[in-house]
């Protein structure tokens, strides 16, 4: 064979090689992958069941805490939150709360979160616990990969369960609730 006709067969032979030596193209789906039904490619990654936030801004005050979210369905999220105070009156408080995300889907969007809330304060000579209530509304971002910001606003109002110790702990009364959180959702 001349050079002439070896270099006109050559693609030919090499689009053959590659023909022959490929492999059938396989999906990586299999039969048993099940898509969900996604609200909009925010929620790409399926519905999100768990989230873990703390308060930058409660910290700044000295409550060192966190919350706990679980989904319960696709606009229901419920709460949990524990702090405790790490200077001045010796104090912590829990909330259990749900939020009501009435825009979009769990973990993401407008939300109304009503909590009920319980606290114990200490100071020398002085203690006081108190139960109440409070309501937020506000807005969550929730990005693809897990990261999450809550911004939002609202009113809170305990009562002491021995009247006075309460107001002069700082553990009574109406007081303006700020949800400023950041976590992860899982």
């Amino acid at each position: 064979m001349n050079s002439r006709a070896a270099f006109r067969f050559a693609p030919v032979a090499a689009v053959l090689a590659v023909g022959l030596a490929a492999r059938r193209a396989r999906a990586v789906e299999t039969l048993a992958d099940v898509e969900t039904d996604h609200v909009d490619a925010a929620d790409d990654g399926g519905p999100r069941a768990l989230a873990v936030v703390v308060r930058p801004l409660s910290m700044a005050r000295g409550w060192l805490g966190g919350e706990v979210d679980a989904a319960c369905g696709e606009k229901v999220v419920v709460s949990v939150e524990a702090d405790g105070q790490a200077y001045g009156a010796s104090g912590y408080r829990a909330a259990l709360g749900a939020s009501f995300f009435v825009q979009r889907f769990a973990f993401h969007g407008f939300y109304v979160h009503p909590t009920a809330q319980w606290a114990h304060a200490a100071m020398p000579g002085i203690t006081a616990t108190a139960i109440g209530g409070g309501v937020t509304l506000g807005y969550e971002w929730t990005w693809p990969v897990g990261a999450t910001v809550r911004l939002g606003g609202g009113a809170g109002y305990a009562r002491a369960l021995v009247n006075g110790a309460g107001r002069a702990l700082g553990i009574e009364g109406v007081d303006p609730e700020v949800d400023g959180d950041v976590g992860w959702v899982f």
